[in-house]
């Protein structure tokens, strides 16, 4: 998942295009020839740097147009890219999910936990070989952010936790460490 948070950076690229095209454009032409999309006008907006308003066409349809405020001292400063807190990915999220949930198994008791090899073929369905698995599988069970699910499922299952799970690390880490559950994290992934 993509989180749509206006960056530094991106706010900054689109006060240059603008600048560029003398203050005014309209977001159709931002979006089709500038690779800016609507909703990072529309936070810019909300933030104080650009006035976004309707121009009515002699001919067609009425159409949204952008442009910079002169005077922003008001205007807000989004954080920085770094600042932004990263999602987890679906499929590390899907193998972390995987690797604790049992499964049919022939034998008198019927269910058991999977293997990390099995665990990966399941998310990761277009690997064929299970040597691959196998090392994909220890890589991720080293990354920090697969820990933390792990660990946020096995509370989930012993009742210690009844939110859903969350899709950042610092997310996870505010709620497994008032529980006691963490003793070492390495904070970079």
């Amino acid at each position: 998942m993509h989180s749509n948070i206006l960056c530094r950076e991106r706010l900054n690229r689109l006060l240059r295009v603008l600048r560029k095209l003398e203050g005014v454009a309209t977001i159709r032409d931002l979006q089709r020839t500038h690779g800016i999309w609507q909703w990072e006008v529309g936070q810019a907006e909300e933030l104080g740097w650009l006035r976004v308003t309707m121009r009515k066409n002699a001919r067609g349809p009425a159409s949204q147009v952008a442009e910079i405020i002169s005077n922003s001292l008001s205007a807000k400063c989004p954080p920085f890219r770094n600042g932004i807190p990263r999602e987890i990915r679906f499929k590390h999220r899907m193998f972390a999910i995987n690797s604790v949930m049992p499964i049919d198994a022939p034998g008198p008791f019927r269910i058991r936990m999977p293997s990390k090899t099995d665990a990966y073929l399941m998310t990761y369905r277009d690997c064929r070989d299970r040597n691959a698995a196998a090392v994909g599988a220890c890589r991720l069970m080293k990354r920090t952010d697969v820990k933390l699910m792990r660990t946020w499922l096995f509370c989930e299952v012993n009742h210690e936790i009844v939110d859903p799970m969350p899709w950042t690390i610092e997310d996870l880490l505010a709620g497994l460490e008032p529980l006691g559950k963490i003793r070492y994290v390495r904070r970079r992934s």
